[in-house]
């Protein structure tokens, strides 16, 4: 197994709730990875942030819109799920431990 690790950061925003965008690490094929989410959900959730999520692809598909992995983990972002100033998002990968 090769070792290493990554870091990316990512600014994303959403105009209107119940958006969702993924940012995804996958094999060659698009069938497995990981995946870190910015989702805006509705307005009576999480209090009004945005939610993140770890979202993990494992099938027979590759990825598209009807696919969208399954969601390992999730929480309130703590950011307003609509703002003019976009949260900071990132993605931290470390192999070979």
């Amino acid at each position: 197994m090769t070792q290493g690790r990554f870091r990316l950061s990512f600014d994303v925003s959403h105009s209107s709730y119940q958006r969702k965008i993924i940012v995804w690490l996958t094999d060659k094929a698009g069938i497995r990875g990981y995946g870190v989410a910015w989702d805006s959900v509705n307005p009576d959730q999480a209090g009004g942030t945005g939610m993140v999520q770890i979202v993990k692809l494992n099938g027979d598909q590759p990825l598209d819109w009807g696919n969208g992995g399954t969601v390992l983990a999730e929480g309130p972002s703590g950011h307003p799920a609509l703002s003019d100033v976009p949260p900071v998002s990132s993605f931290s990968w470390r192999t070979g431990c």
